[in-house]
């Protein structure tokens, strides 16, 4: 089948962090590797253009190590509390660094290349593995979150705080205003509509999120999957 052909051979690791697929062509060299990183890609966060972020470096990267014309599917999976930022031992992250020439997303491909090549050199090809596709799409409707008393305190402290400072039509002000109405029953919270894709590649599955999640919500849905490997897909599908 087509498919057959476009996945020859597909193999699976997960890094701890890293979630990988690689794909091989019929002769058994590399043709592409799917990675999921539970980060955004936001190092330049202040930047006003255009930009893969640390993804271009990884890209760069990888072709250089792997060869120019591998194929990369970037993924950020569940990660919507988690920066990019070498925030422990910064000072430290920053001397080596400078000492190895490398900026902070140089930094952060070498790392990820060095993950894929060690995830590579023990994933080989089968002719024999389980190449099956499949795609399911659900359209749910999530029961808004019940605000309680604590959340409306802090949200009310933080409102005040940062309402001080002059600013209260951004989007943060604006999201605890909301917060602190809707426990007064000023505002209805209403459901959250969410399209969920859940693509199958042999033993791996890939679900998708259109929300920011936590970290923790994506070590639950990979907990409580049957799948032999499980890739978290947020702020994707709306």
């Amino acid at each position: 089948s087509t498919a057959r052909e476009d996945f020859a051979w597909v193999g699976g690791y997960e890094d701890h962090s890293l979630d990988m697929l690689f794909t091989w062509d019929p002769a058994g060299a590399l043709t592409g590797l799917g990675l999921a990183i539970p980060c955004p890609a936001q190092v330049d966060e202040q930047l006003e253009e255009f930009s893969a972020d640390y993804w271009h470096e990884i890209r760069v990267e990888l072709r250089r190590r792997l060869g120019a014309h591998l194929s990369i599917l970037p993924i950020c999976s569940a990660a919507g509390d988690q920066s990019p930022h070498f925030l422990f031992y910064a000072r430290q992250e920053a001397e080596m660094r400078r000492r190895s020439g490398l900026s902070e997303r140089q930094e952060i491909a070498r790392r990820v290349a060095n993950a894929v090549e060690y995830a590579l050199s023990l994933t080989a090809p089968d002719p024999a593995g389980d190449c099956r596709l499949a795609h399911r799409v659900e359209r749910l409707s999530l029961s808004p979150w019940g605000i309680t008393r604590a959340e409306r305190d802090f949200a009310q402290r933080a409102y005040e705080a940062w309402s001080a400072g002059g600013d209260t039509t951004s989007w943060w002000p604006a999201r605890l205003r909301q917060v602190v109405e809707t426990y007064a029953g000023k505002q209805t919270a209403q459901p959250a509509r969410a399209e969920v894709h859940v693509v199958r590649v042999g033993e791996a599955v890939i679900a998708t999120s259109p929300f920011e999640l936590s970290l923790d919500f994506g070590l639950w849905i990979k907990a409580h999957s049957p799948a032999a490997q499980t890739i978290t897909m947020q702020l994707a599908a709306g």
